[in-house]
């Protein structure tokens, strides 16, 4: 059963995975994780198997990959994460020069998407799991279709590509073609970022799902039909002994995270630029356990100390809504103002079409107003170039884009001991 479970959870984070959000996964080696090593082809140094996810669309006959993960199994220090890739990451591919990562497939299929991935990360990328949009459906009406708590209505129409989707909002159980439609819409604020937030709710519906007694009762056959839908190099001996090794896996140990970076236009193009070293620390570092004199968010997750940046801001600042999205401005000056920054003005920026959070300062800034903006720019992750002056700025302002929900999620990581 636990074998079937695996085999599904694997070909689902092929099309579900994506991004930023946190799923956390850890689990405790078994006395023959040993065998492991013997049998899979992983990092003998860093005792790693890494394994590529990759979920395959096929439009107009053109395959491109659509979503795209690494999952990392350290069996030395005993905990498995899994990380998502933007689409647009910015990449170098062997013979293209600098691209958006889901252009690798295109250009050379599998090997040319993995060698990049590898070389991106520098890491090794011992396996595959490959899966194309067309089996999703299958897989999910296998399961008897997935409950899910959809958080907002998702309405798009595309009359010339026949595409018509209305999901209403609300717990409901999805069917396959409903489920692909969740985790594939992207036309709302936050384009492939709530998409990739959508993806992550689904898999961990799908987890409570392959747990429920009327579903592990179904396994073995539902897993038989399963096994018609995806590609993988990994062997059915090699996954009998990767259960072994998670066979005690509780859900609380699991960890999922998006690749670590920042959006910014080069040349007129939008890209993910990632931040490799936070990746790289993400992927290979032991969690460790929250204790309870810990400062902790809402999410029960250790909070940040920020005081080399929170000392740099003195005096008011001002929050202005770029976005349109109703209480944003709101919600950043309570997380500001409990970092103990004085938020002297909450309002509406000149238009709603922010794409990103900007950082706006006085065209003649004291050097302590334009020492706000820059801690302001560090502390929210915003890029330099969108730190600058304004003609109607009056003090250090944020204002807030549609990417609110990635800096707001930012800032309340944050705690001040100042």
């Amino acid at each position: 059963m636990k074998k079937a479970r695996l085999v599904l959870f694997f070909a689902l984070c092929a099309l579900s995975i994506g991004l930023g959000i946190t799923w956390r996964m850890h689990t405790i080696v078994s006395p023959g994780s040993k065998e492991i090593e013997k049998s899979f082809e992983h990092d003998t140094l860093t005792g790693n198997i890494n394994i590529l996810a990759v979920g395959i669309d096929d439009v107009q006959g053109s395959h491109r990959s659509d979503t795209i993960a690494v999952v990392a199994i350290n069996i030395d220090d005993r905990f498995v994460k899994v990380l998502s890739l933007p689409r647009d990451l910015r990449v170098q591919i062997e013979g293209h020069g600098w691209q958006k990562l889901n252009h690798a497939y295109a250009y050379g299929g599998i090997d040319l998407l993995r060698s990049t991935i590898s070389n991106f990360l520098g890491i090794p990328l011992h396996y595959s799991v490959i899966v194309n949009y067309q089996s999703f459906p299958k897989l999910v009406d296998l399961l008897g279709g997935v409950s899910v708590d959809v958080p907002k209505r998702l309405r798009y129409t595309d009359r010339a590509g026949g595409l018509y989707i209305d999901i209403p909002a609300g717990r409901q159980t999805l069917n396959g073609k409903t489920a692909l439609e969740f985790v594939r819409f992207r036309h709302d604020a936050l384009g492939d970022i709530g998409r990739i937030q959508r993806q992550q709710l689904f898999l961990k519906e799908v987890l409570n799902k392959l747990k429920e007694p009327e579903t592990v009762a179904r396994l073995p056959k539902i897993v038989e039909e399963a096994t018609r839908f995806f590609q993988t190099e990994i062997q059915p001996t090699q996954a009998i002994q990767m259960v072994n090794y998670l066979k005690d896996l509780d859900r609380s140990r699991f960890s999922f995270e998006t690749m670590p970076g920042k959006a910014a236009m080069i040349d007129g193009i939008s890209y993910w630029l990632g931040d490799i070293a936070l990746a790289s620390q993400y992927l290979t570092t032991p969690p460790e356990p929250v204790s309870g004199d810990k400062a902790e968010n809402q999410e029960g997750t250790a909070l940040v100390p920020a005081d080399a940046i929170l000392e740099r801001i003195r005096g008011q600042i001002a929050v202005l809504n770029g976005c349109g999205v109703k209480g944003v401005s709101q919600a950043f000056s309570e997380h500001l103002q409990r970092l103990g920054i004085d938020v002297a003005f909450l309002g509406n920026a000149k238009h709603f079409d922010y794409q990103y959070t900007n950082i706006a300062y006085p065209e003649n800034p004291t050097a302590q107003v334009l020492s706000n903006a820059k801690a302001l720019g560090d502390l929210c992750g915003v890029p330099a170039n969108l730190v600058r002056a304004n003609r109607g700025a009056t003090h250090a302002t944020i204002i807030v884009g549609k990417d609110y929900d990635i800096i707001l999620k930012r800032l309340k990581q944050y705690k001040r001991n100042l």
